[in-house]
């Protein structure tokens, strides 16, 4: 019988170490509409998003990562939004029911410029993930 403690500690353990190396880059802010929230336990309201997903692609290289809230960290896995070659946001425009009052809506992010020029060209997101999350994820035209 596998040691299913065991297989879960590791797990965490690449969990930890993803998240430790893809929040502090992003300053702790969302890449998308840039809430910070951090306390001074360290603790912060955005997650290491993985770009292809890690259980397909094994992947935990910060390139294949980026910060995001909960919330659009949700939608961006669920293929609501993604990331166009030039780094265009793309929403799935029509494809789901949405309503914000107290926030921005996020068809309101379609066809912005998601700006990672302060991010080293070898920290950003990759093309490769990018155009798979937008291939096997993304819910829109």
């Amino acid at each position: 019988m596998p040691d299913v403690s065991r297989e879960e500690d590791v797990k965490q353990g690449r969990d930890i170490k993803f998240r430790l190396q893809i929040v502090p880059l992003y300053h702790y802010s969302c890449a998308l509409c840039g809430t910070k929230m951090l306390l001074p336990s360290g603790i912060t309201l955005v997650e290491a998003a993985h770009i292809h997903q890690f259980s397909q692609s094994k992947n935990d290289d910060i390139t294949n990562g980026m910060a995001l809230c909960r919330n659009h960290h949700w939608a961006f896995d669920q293929g609501l939004w993604s990331i166009g070659t030039s780094f265009e946001i793309v929403v799935a425009c029509g494809k789901f029911a949405e309503q914000a009052p107290n926030q921005t809506e996020l068809v309101s992010y379609h066809s912005k410029q998601l700006d990672f020029s302060w991010l080293q060209p070898e920290h950003r997101p990759s093309q490769k993930s990018l155009d798979w999350h937008r291939k096997h994820k993304f819910i829109g035209q």
